[in-house]
């Protein structure tokens, strides 16, 4: 079964090309539903004291300009929809009383594929922590594209980031059309360990036997971890077999602990080679 319902924020015009190439290819391979949800920011201007009133004409040139960038990303998800022989949605939010992120999360429960732009951690449009929330908080898989050096498609080849967790085991299986439809999936442990921390030297060989049963062929690669950590690894060996697709669980460690000592998944989420599908 594949997805039924798929979601792609558009809330950054410069974005929105990208997003909508790889969102209109997906739906296509799974006959999906497509939404393109666009979320009006918040009109949030902080006086330098409370006793200054601002301007009507302030506030309404704010929010004409954000009215603006919704009917410019409106009009190219309409235009290039319209072409496709997909059923497709254009839904735009407006609420001064919640953020971007808290509404793209909300309506992100109703689907079964989210799509989202890599975001900028130094951003001030309010995106910065929209991949994180939506990854701790959807309980949906989320498709990531990368801001840069994207191709206009992903999933030929995958790359399954496999280390026997639960974060990992949820990812496979989210990841499932992607993976029946692919031409080839290396799945890849590093460092492989039981629960016991002794090493395993066919890592990854009991779910390759499971996802064969689904009809996925996979090879499984183990090998140890280089200089760099395993996020680095993990970009290693996407140039070495061409992925262009990732696969993997997010936060197996708390996003406190990632954020303070490094991890994996804010690794990838910062240094994006190809898009990566992640779920929590």
């Amino acid at each position: 079964m594949g997805y039924r319902t798929i979601l792609v924020s558009l809330n950054n015009a410069d974005q929105t090309p990208a997003l909508l190439t790889h969102a209109i290819s997906i739906a296509k391979k799974n006959n999906a539903h497509l939404i393109g949800l666009h979320v009006l920011p918040t009109i949030n201007i902080q006086p330098f004291s409370v006793t200054v009133e601002i301007p009507a004409q302030v506030l309404e040139a704010q929010k004409k300009a954000f009215q603006d960038e919704a009917d410019k990303i409106r009009k190219h998800f309409e235009d290039v929809t319209s072409r496709e022989t997909i059923s497709a949605e254009w839904r735009k939010i407006s609420d001064q009383m919640a953020s971007i992120v808290t509404r793209t999360v909300e309506n992100a429960h109703y689907a079964d594929l989210i799509i989202v732009g890599q975001g900028n951690p130094e951003g001030t449009d309010g995106l910065a922590d929209l991949c994180e929330r939506l990854i701790m908080e959807a309980g949906r898989p989320i498709y990531i594209v990368p801001s840069e050096n994207s191709s206009d498609h992903a999933g030929e080849v995958v790359l399954l980031a496999w280390n026997a967790s639960r974060e990992s085991a949820r990812a496979t299986f989210d990841a499932l059309p992607f993976l029946r439809n692919s031409r080839q999936v290396n799945i890849v442990w590093i460092d492989a360990e039981d629960s016991a921390g002794q090493r395993i030297d066919l890592g990854g060989s009991e779910i390759a036997t499971c996802l064969a049963r689904h009809n996925v062929k996979a090879e499984v690669i183990s090998t140890a971890q280089k200089s760099g950590g395993i996020g680095q690894s993990l970009k290693d060996q996407v140039a070495n077999s061409g992925a262009d697709l990732i696969v993997m669980g997010g936060y197996g460690h708390s996003r406190f602990s990632e954020y303070i000592f490094g991890g994996a998944t804010r690794h990838m989420l910062t240094h994006m080679p190809v898009p990566i599908l992640i779920s929590h």
